[in-house]
């Protein structure tokens, strides 16, 4: 996703290079990144609670992925309206895939070789 977003951003907003070609590739990077990453996240965020709260757990996540499925064409809506054009959708998306790759090597937990009661402490 991250490659995807770079690729829109500096083509679209650096380079000005606004053909249907760049426009696909780089959206067709993002969208096959979504899922390889978010497939690993599914497992991981179970990983993290106890027992007793991992189906609530799983089920909160996945409720904030719909939320974020709802707002998101209306946030790219309004910019593209506010004549952001598609270098500002790019950006945030490059934005949200950076603070994403940040939170995960600042805060994520490592799960690897540990039991799911030694990780929910």
């Amino acid at each position: 996703m991250l490659l995807g977003a770079v690729i829109g951003t500096i083509g679209v907003g650096v380079f000005a290079w606004s053909t249907l070609p760049v426009l696909i590739t780089a959206g067709a990077i993002i969208g096959i990144g979504a899922p390889l990453a978010i497939a690993p996240l599914w497992i991981y965020t179970a990983e993290l609670y106890p027992t007793r709260m991992r189906g609530w757990a799983t089920s909160a996540a996945s409720g904030m992925n719909r939320g974020a499925s709802i707002v998101s064409p209306l946030v790219i809506g309004a910019v593209l309206t506010a004549g952001g054009g598609i270098s500002a959708i790019f950006s945030i998306l490059l934005v949200c895939a950076l603070l994403g790759v940040v939170v995960m090597a600042t805060m994520g937990v490592e799960t690897s070789r540990r039991s799911l009661e030694d990780i929910a402490r």
